[in-house]
């Protein structure tokens, strides 16, 4: 369901309406069964099948207002108002997407948009005859569409990866550009604390969802209701110790197929995504808005299309689900807790599901302090692909540079645009303390400015720490034997400004060509620790690359030869040399110092 803001005061739109194409022939609608909305005229009384509580599917009057032709282009609309007395008390409920509209004893459509604000329980009806055609125009690969794809045209910056994907997926779901107190309207169901669900919004936002903290998934075993017309229909894209479903309503069942929402979930075509049935606590009504506050059942089923005038699903298919396991260690928690979930295989979507069900898992037991270090490791396993491993530590970051890490690392690999890859597995290991450890470097020293080949110096470094501590570090440096006579810089960096250099000296390092090299383009990043001090000694330059192959010792002649352009179709660079020393000092090191060294003749 997408989210508009009226240009008019208050007023809200629900949700995307059908946008494209312009109605389908169904020569084989049974019109004893169903009412076309070339029959509907405005007066018409009926009502929709809808879930206000519990599981019970109840009847709610409505009356018809107006057949609105070309609501959307090439599409028209039914326009109607509820006059049951709780209709009107709750006004627009998000989560009756998909209810069933019946007029004339037939069904008509499904209720699929409303405004926010208004004084009356106004909803917009998506024609059945536009349902029925949901997914009949394409080929199911399940969810293997590559929605869009990060781009890899250089180094590989997670934090950028994670912006930009952020970026493309609000404005993929039409998210961008919303007023502060915009509310999207897929109502997201979660067990996630509410500061959660706070800090979250832009992020909830972007994928379209209103998040709505209401407790776990019900226990395995049978559902809480079949999925029949009017009952509650989920779509669990997270489930196990974390929850995140949205929720909606069952328009139709035909045999095993089920139809619902009434509106696209992302309209992106072919998914595979699992279905469950649910239960409604309460209907929250609002001033501006009004819910279902409602928990899933048991996944019992597989959503295979998701279109522009709804979703088709059918009981009893199975869809991928992705392990997740999370362990948090916490300074004020005397217990290790370990979260297990499923993640849906939603590509649209996963990376930022992810970020959420981390974030959440360390404020299950409390906010994070202004003070904070964040240690963490663990895995992310793509199909066919070496593990991608991750170890680091953060401070006073918030959860930046770990949700970027891991979420980059996972938008890299799902959303690469050479292959489309399965992530098998992820999992995390966080380690939470209320302290501050970083320290910017300050001063750097050499025992000698001018030194031979093969000596060994001392370099002699000062880190101001938090509250201004300083602390010293001393690094003994060994100058190469076959080092030729002159001037030379000497680099003391922190892990961002070695990323940079990296970045700049050997691009190739950090950029991925095919999938392999995507692979080990993140393995190289995500080593470099941000705990650790790096010394490097830069070289001169000799060989050549090609991609992330690398030929240091070639003879000049051939050099030339190679960096002809006539000659080979892939670009080659000239190669960089440098070695570098690495030390943990135990604290998070920003900052960079460059010493100049003259090597003299032996």
């Amino acid at each position: 369901m997408a989210n508009y803001i009226a240009k008019y005061w208050f007023l809200w739109l629900i949700t995307v309406f059908c946008t494209t194409g312009g109605p389908i022939a169904a020569p084989s609608l049974d019109t004893s069964k169903y009412i076309t909305i070339d029959e509907i005229r405005p007066g018409n009384e009926g009502y929709c099948l809808t879930v206000y509580q519990d599981t019970r599917i109840e009847k709610f009057p409505l009356k018809v207002l107006s057949v609105v032709r070309n609501w959307q282009p090439g599409r028209d609309a039914i326009l109607v108002v509820g006059t049951d007395e709780r209709f009107i008390h709750t006004g627009t409920v998000a989560g009756c997407s998909g209810s069933p509209v019946y007029l004339d004893g037939r069904m008509a459509g499904a209720l699929a948009a409303g405004w926010f604000g208004s004084k009356d329980p106004l909803y917009i009806v998506t024609p059945i005859e536009y349902m029925l055609n949901i997914g009949t125009g394409s080929d199911n690969d399940k969810g293997q569409l590559a929605f869009f794809s990060i781009d890899s045209d250089g180094p590989i910056d997670l934090a950028v990866t994670h912006k930009q994907y952020l970026e493309q997926l609000a404005h993929l779901t039409g998210h961008q550009n919303v007023a502060p107190n915009a509310q999207s309207l897929i109502p997201l169901v979660t067990s996630l604390p509410s500061r959660t669900c706070d800090f979250l919004s832009e992020h909830f936002a972007a994928m379209g969802f209103t998040p709505i903290a209401a407790g776990q998934s019900l226990p395995e075993g049978p559902a809480p209701a079949t999925l029949e017309p009017g009952g509650v229909l989920a779509v669990p894209l997270m489930s196990g110790d974390i929850s995140m479903a949205a929720t909606g309503t069952v328009t139709e069942v035909i045999g095993n197929k089920v139809f619902g929402f009434g509106h696209a979930f992302g309209g992106i075509g072919p998914v595979d995504l699992p279905l469950s049935a649910g239960t409604v606590h309460t209907v929250v009504p609002g001033v501006l808005r009004a819910f279902k506050f409602s928990s899933p059942g048991p996944i019992v089923g597989a959503l295979r299309y998701d279109e522009a005038c709804g979703i088709v699903g059918f009981f009893g298919e199975k869809a991928k689900l992705i392990p997740v396991t999370i362990h948090v260690n916490r300074y004020n928690d005397p217990q290790r807790r370990t979260y297990r979930c499923q993640m849906a295989n939603d590509r649209l979507r996963g990376p930022a599901l992810l970020q959420s069900a981390i974030v959440g898992a360390i404020e299950m037991y409390g906010d994070m302090p202004p003070e904070h270090t964040i240690r963490y490791s663990g895995a992310v396993d793509v199909q066919g692909f070496e593990t991608i491993h991750i170890n680091n530590i953060s401070s006073g970051s918030n959860y930046l540079d770990a949700v970027s890490d891991v979420a980059g690392a996972v938008e890299q690999a799902m959303l690469n645009p050479f292959a489309r890859t399965q992530v098998q597995s992820i999992s995390m290991e966080i380690d939470f303390q209320n302290k501050n450890i970083r320290a910017g470097i300050k001063q750097a020293e050499l025992s000698d400015l001018s030194v031979k080949p093969g000596q060994l110096i001392q370099l002699d470094v000062v880190l101001q720490s938090y509250l201004s501590e300083k602390t010293y570090q001393t690094v003994n440096v060994t100058i190469p034997d076959d080092i030729p006579s002159g001037s030379y810089d000497l680099f003391i960096l922190g892990s961002d400004e070695y990323t940079k250099f990296i970045s700049r000296t050997a691009p190739y390092k950090l950029t991925g060509y095919d999938m392999p090299t995507l692979i080990k383009a993140l393995r190289t990043l995500l080593a470099i620790r941000r705990d650790h001090l790096y010394v490097v000694l830069s070289l001169p330059d000799g060989g050549l690359t090609i991609q992330q192959d690398e030929l240091p010792h070639l003879p000049a002649t051939k050099t030339m030869l190679m960096q002809d352009d006539k000659r080979l179709t892939t670009s080659t660079r000239p190669m960089k040399h440098w070695i570098t020393q690495s030390h943990c000092v135990g604290k998070v090191v920003s900052g960079s110092q460059t010493v100049k060294i003259t090597v003299e003749k032996p």
